[in-house]
């Protein structure tokens, strides 16, 4: 076609000169290549964010990013067990719920629990205050977390962890998580 192999779109469509090829497919892209350059206008070009199924704008917010491209399911009863005031978004445990199913599916022997309705019931247990309902929140997530941590870095090669460094590890977060609210002045949550 006579373009460059390390040439730019713009290149091409300032630069290049329409040719005449024996095959129909590179005179389709030369006709391709020139209704484009009719539609040219000398604007400087402009990012545009999707805002709607229609709406395009040039500022970025992140809520309807999410919102576009998340999958929209029904809420389920558990959600306040994982995304609860104050949590950290990396504990959260939704996606490794369902791994521990679909590995229990996978091979019914699998050692590990599935008692997570009893997790979840012990989580959202609101009857205690709210210091106990957080603490008791964000310990099983911390445990979870690790322990899936563990079971992934051993998958990979990386040495175990003994499970008393592992109880250090969980205690040690659920501490600075408390220390943190008393640098903030939450003493609500301040342990």
């Amino acid at each position: 076609m006579g373009i460059p192999v390390n040439s730019t779109v713009h290149k091409v469509m300032t630069n290049t000169r329409r040719r005449r090829h024996r095959l129909d497919i590179f005179n389709e892209l030369e006709t391709l290549i020139a209704m484009q350059r009719e539609k040219m206008t000398l604007m400087q070009d402009q990012f545009l964010w999707k805002h709607g199924s229609d709406k395009f704008k040039p500022v970025f917010v992140t809520k309807l990013t999410w919102e576009l491209t998340r999958k929209h399911e029904q809420p389920v009863a558990w959600w306040k067990a994982i995304w609860f005031q104050h949590c950290t978004p990396k504990y959260a445990v939704h996606n490794r719920l369902s791994t521990g199913n679909r590995m229990l599916a996978w091979n019914a022997n699998a050692n590990f629990t599935t008692r997570w309705s009893e997790l979840m019931d012990l989580s959202m247990d609101t009857s205690r205050g709210l210091l106990e309902t957080f603490l008791t929140r964000y310990t099983i997530q911390a445990t979870i977390y690790s322990l899936w941590k563990e079971r992934n870095d051993r998958r990979h090669g990386a040495t175990p962890t003994t499970a008393a460094t592992l109880a250090r590890m969980v205690d040690r977060q659920v501490r600075d998580r408390c220390l943190a609210f008393h640098q903030q002045g939450n003493f609500k949550l301040a342990a």
